[in-house]
């Protein structure tokens, strides 16, 4: 037999923050895509915080960036992945407050459905409505709605994942 063609695949990238008594956000191109904060078990060590941030990436040039605040004598690192088995992409330490950057050309990258989306113009009322509405439904165990919530994100997937939200319900 032949094999099928195989689906282009989005960029499998992670984004590792690690932090002691930090806050901070990490950025793809511009856009803050995850906040990070919190203070470590005495006996625990740093936190680490694992991003996929294949979703934000686009084809050609692209820019991680960390922005840290923290104590003297505290570090926070930024250690980017492509695959477990693989050379880290970028590593670097922030001692106390700072920034650090990296920039990733990539080929071959979906374009996401988010790039045709209209933006958000509501306020913060209307979009915490919507998350005490999503979280309501997981309290219920309102599957159908979680699910139809979750379906544009779906949509954008099913092209390079499958159907991420098979049997969900």
């Amino acid at each position: 037999g032949t094999a099928g063609a195989l689906a282009v695949e989005p960029a499998n990238i992670t984004a590792n923050v690690i932090h002691d008594q930090s806050r901070g956000v990490l950025r793809v191109n511009g856009v803050p895509v995850h906040r990070f904060s919190g203070t470590p078990p005495a006996d625990s060590g740093p936190l680490t915080d694992a991003v996929g941030i294949g979703q934000w990436l686009v084809g050609g040039g692209n820019v991680v960036e960390l922005e840290a605040d923290g104590s003297a004598g505290k570090e926070t690192q930024l250690v980017i992945v492509a695959a477990p088995d693989s050379p880290n992409l970028y590593e670097a330490k922030i001692e106390g407050s700072g920034k650090t950057s990296y920039e990733l050309a990539l080929k071959d990258v979906p374009r996401w459905g988010w790039f045709a989306a209209e933006a958000w113009t509501g306020g913060d009322k209307d979009l915490l409505a919507a998350v005490a509405a999503l979280h309501a439904a997981y309290a219920k165990g309102d599957a159908k709605t979680i699910v139809a919530l979750y379906r544009p994100f779906a949509d954008d997937m099913k092209p390079y994942a499958g159907d991420v939200l098979a049997g969900a319900e």
